[in-house]
């Protein structure tokens, strides 16, 4: 799976098994500080950009950022005192007319081209926000956006199999009670504050359109600690090369061409033994390509950890 198009959610979609080559649109939110962050003036000029892609490009430009675009800017404050449903339903109104089709002029030619939004990213707290759960996993019986495990099964249960997932049905269920009288009791318990606007599109919905994020979740978020920890047993428990030889086969690795930019920083022994890597996003990306090529040789082959 490398694209929209390998998954469940466009061979399944209505739209796209009669419009194939319908626009996909991906949007992603973040929030940007535009002053000095220890300013006076550090919330009230914080802003909140919602960008968008289209995903009928080839993969190898997406990346580009020419492909990526500005579609909306709002303050910080703004999301507090209006909320989310209302800044984005100038968005939402544009997209049901796309959803049922829009004439576009194309080489001189009006088309009718139709389209939905695919998948929406952001970091793990603006996800929350955006798809109407509690930014504050300690706010709610239930804290998570894909899926019913309590607390206590996140701290005993690590396969999936073993939890129960959100469905676009039972999230409807959620939200319908948070028009009843009990709407703190359905708050708290699933961990929800609102029915997103995005939800009135017909073709896409929070349940299955928020995906994760690789950058917050894998290379900012799970991948240093257990590359710390394989270091740290290799150099300072085993003892199979040293943080020299380490730095060497990083800095001599043949990199490509496109990877030279994204080439890792050398690594400090006392990062490792602390657990923490201090490289970028992209540095870790690269890291965790490079490193069983650079060391492979370095390390014993029956080493089953």
């Amino acid at each position: 799976m490398s694209r929209f198009e390998d998954g469940t959610a466009f061979k399944t979609s209505e739209l796209f098994k009669r419009y194939p080559k319908a626009i996909q649109i991906h949007l992603y939110l973040d929030e940007a500080q535009v002053c000095d962050p220890l300013g006076s003036k550090t919330t009230s000029n914080k802003l909140v950009f919602v960008y968008f892609q289209l995903g009928n490009i080839d993969v190898k430009f997406r990346s580009n950022l020419k492909s990526i675009f500005l579609l909306s800017i709002f303050y910080n404050h703004q999301v507090h005192a209006y909320g989310l449903n209302l800044l984005l339903k100038p968005i939402v109104d544009e997209l049901k007319q796309l959803e049922i089709g829009s004439n576009f002029k194309i080489g001189g030619r009006v088309k009718m081209m139709f389209g939905t939004v695919t998948i929406f990213t952001a970091d793990n707290l603006a996800a929350h926000q955006v798809a109407g759960f509690k930014i504050g996993f300690a706010k709610a019986f239930r804290k998570c956006r894909y899926c019913l495990a309590t607390d206590c099964d996140i701290q005993s249960h690590f396969s999936d199999c073993l939890l129960e997932y959100i469905t676009k049905e039972n999230h409807i269920l959620h939200c319908q009670g948070l028009n009843t009288n009990y709407v703190e009791h359905f708050q708290k318990l699933y961990g929800i504050n609102f029915d997103l606007v995005l939800n009135e599109l017909q073709y896409f919905h929070v349940i299955g359109g928020m995906v994760p994020d690789v950058l917050h979740d894998v290379l900012e978020g799970v991948l240093p600690r257990p590359t710390c920890l394989m270091l740290r047993s290799f150099l300072v428990e085993k003892k199979y090369f040293s943080i020299d030889q380490l730095n060497h086969a990083l800095r001599n690795f043949p990199y490509g061409h496109s990877d030279i930019k994204n080439k890792p920083s050398l690594i400090d022994i006392a990062h490792i033994k602390r657990l923490k890597l201090r490289q970028s996003a992209s540095q870790l990306w690269q890291l965790s390509v490079t490193l069983p090529l650079a060391i492979g040789s370095l390390v014993p082959y029956d080493d089953e950890e």
